[in-house]
């Protein structure tokens, strides 16, 4: 139990996913075959083929990129799932630098090599801190407490709210969420 834990889950994930689906008017298929594995096939509207298999190669690599003297501001993106990271970058990328990890020692690592202005804070994350202990740590920080927190996650129970706050965020959203909303409490901030 818990916010750091390895595989278990509360069932959420699939009512996540189907949200995010009927906001882009798509579906979801499944095949699954016990002891072998089970594919997702998500359909935006384009025939595809069904793939017999699907086998990941490659690692994705998080390079932090170097800044380059720039008048966008600097977000922090602290997520471990890639979808989601690849998804919250698509809403931002044409406003904002994002700088992302999915771990709380690479957050720590870039926030002491950059000057970032925002940070968008997963709450299941790897590391040795989940978001909420990350974020009671920056806050608690004197080099990084006035950087706004946004909680980003989908622990959406009102205890898992008010544990973020408890932890110092200075903002809470639950998955998921729209590219307006994210903007609209993005401004607040900037």
């Amino acid at each position: 139990m818990g916010y750091t834990r390895a595989y278990e889950g509360v069932g959420l994930g699939l009512a996540i996913v189907k949200q995010f689906l009927k906001l882009n008017n798509a579906n979801i298929s499944v095949v699954s075959k016990k002891g072998v594995g089970t594919t997702f096939t998500i359909n935006f509207g384009k025939e595809i083929q069904p793939k017999t298999e699907t086998i990941i190669t490659e690692k994705v690599s998080r390079d932090v990129e170097t800044l380059a003297v720039e008048k966008k501001q600097v977000f922090l993106l602290v997520e471990d799932d890639f979808v989601n990271q690849v998804t919250i970058k698509r809403f931002l990328r044409s406003e904002y630098k994002i700088l992302t990890t999915d771990s709380s020692e690479e957050a720590v690592d870039i926030l002491q090599k950059n000057n970032v202005d925002i940070i968008l804070m997963d709450v299941s994350i790897n590391g040795a801190k989940n978001g909420l202990e990350l974020t009671k740590d920056l806050k608690a920080s004197k080099e990084f407490s006035q950087i706004p927190i946004i909680i980003i996650t989908a622990h959406a129970f009102e205890n898992d709210r008010k544990n973020a706050f408890q932890a110092g965020c200075d903002e809470y959203l639950s998955k998921p969420f729209t590219k307006e909303l994210l903007l609209d409490t993005i401004a607040k901030f900037v």
